[in-house]
């Protein structure tokens, strides 16, 4: 941190053994998912370093607060499999995209990229990425269980939505479901109840709100 700064501040950088410093134009990104802020509140994180790379923040939601962007990012994915792995897929199912966007994601986006990578290693050639083919880890839904969940439409016929709306519209029936039971089994215990979804305690209690979830 010290050395990061120094170079901020004088715009220089010294190499390994060298003896005389060179000056540098660049910018500087950085990225981090721990709060910087409170890290140097707690002298975890040097505050003069925080101030010098706090001059522009942008805040990126977890994969699991921003759902809707994982038909897109699940067709990259598949787009650079097909390549790496010279194995063309037809595509991901309508059932593969309700369990992907019912997924809690604790390992966000790179998650979501080996997955659809084993999947593609899983799937037949040229056919359709299906729920069994994605491994997802603890608590995940596997496939989705049409006796249980009969509510959750996967109808494609209603011209007056896109295929975003509707994804979004069935993630929201099924993800209030899925909060609700987890609340249930928990005996209302919100605490207990977000560690088994996988999500953490403020995001738990958002969803509640959004989807007016009364406490049990």
């Amino acid at each position: 941190q010290q050395k990061l700064l120094r170079t901020m501040q004088e715009r220089s950088v010294q190499r390994l053994g060298a003896k005389k410093s060179h000056p540098v134009q660049v910018r500087i990104v950085a990225a981090t998912n721990k709060p910087l802020g409170e890290e140097a509140e707690a002298s975890k994180f040097r505050s003069d370093l925080y101030y010098r790379l706090n001059e522009f923040t942008i805040t990126l939601p977890p994969l699991r607060e921003r759902k809707e962007d994982i038909s897109c990012l699940a067709k990259r994915f598949i787009d650079e499999a097909e390549i790496e792995l010279k194995k063309k897929c037809a595509g991901l199912s309508r059932e593969a995209l309700v369990a992907l966007s019912s997924y809690h994601w604790p390992g966000n986006v790179r998650e979501l990229r080996n997955v659809i990578r084993q999947a593609l290693l899983l799937n037949d050639e040229n056919s359709y990425i299906q729920p069994e083919h994605l491994m997802l880890s603890n608590g995940s839904l596997s496939h989705i269980n049409k006796e249980k969940y009969p509510h959750v439409s996967l109808d494609t016929t209603d011209g007056e939505m896109t295929l975003k709306d509707k994804l979004r519209s069935a993630t929201d029936v099924l993800e209030k479901r899925l909060v609700e039971e987890a609340l249930i089994e928990t005996d209302g215990n919100k605490s207990k109840a977000a560690r088994n979804l996988g999500i953490d305690y403020k995001t738990l209690l958002r969803k509640i709100k959004v989807h007016q979830i009364l406490d049990k």
